[in-house]
């Protein structure tokens, strides 16, 4: 999967650092 679909689907919710969401991001990336 590109870069980019990835950065799209991981949004940065309003209430949510930035730190969380690259956590998210990183755990999205371990799952495939």
């Amino acid at each position: 999967m590109e870069e980019g679909l990835w950065l799209a689907q991981v949004q940065v919710k309003p209430n949510e650092s930035l730190d969380s969401a690259l956590k998210r991001f990183k755990k999205a990336l371990q799952q495939t």
